[in-house]
């Protein structure tokens, strides 16, 4: 199937350029689990604080595993046609997107989690002094 490819130059930024677009293209599937936002904050901003920081850690999480998956991708395609040629650059570049965006998914889930971890620690101190 790869063998009526030519190899070279072209043959290496048409890949890049198709991996990029796969992956923009699935990222857009990616839809919020907290829905469209349709309040409009006008008043007390500080109150909608929390759930303006998950809206930003959601996004922030989506960007990242896109990130990921194509800069794995372009790398793991031009490692891939170094050693394999086209049919090794398809390997690689698959092979790359995933572990790329899984990687960067598990990194920024893991640097939420202790973020949102203290946050709430943040919330039940500013709760407990309120109540006092």
């Amino acid at each position: 199937m790869f063998s009526r490819f030519k190899s070279g130059p072209a043959a290496k930024i048409s890949l890049a350029v198709a991996i990029t677009l796969m992956a923009a293209v699935a990222a857009g599937g990616c839809a919020s689990q907290y829905g469209r936002q349709t309040v409009k904050i006008n008043y007390y901003p500080g109150c909608y604080q929390p759930i303006t920081q998950l809206r930003k850690d959601e996004s922030a999480k989506t960007r990242n595993t896109v990130l990921g998956g194509i800069i794995g991708g372009v790398a793991g395609g031009v490692i891939g046609y170094q050693k394999g040629g086209i049919k090794g650059a398809a390997i690689g570049a698959a092979g790359g997107a995933l572990l790329g965006a899984a990687a960067s998914y598990l990194i920024t889930n893991e640097i939420q989690k202790k973020s949102a971890a203290e946050r709430l620690a943040a919330y039940s101190e500013a709760m407990n002094q309120d109540l006092k």
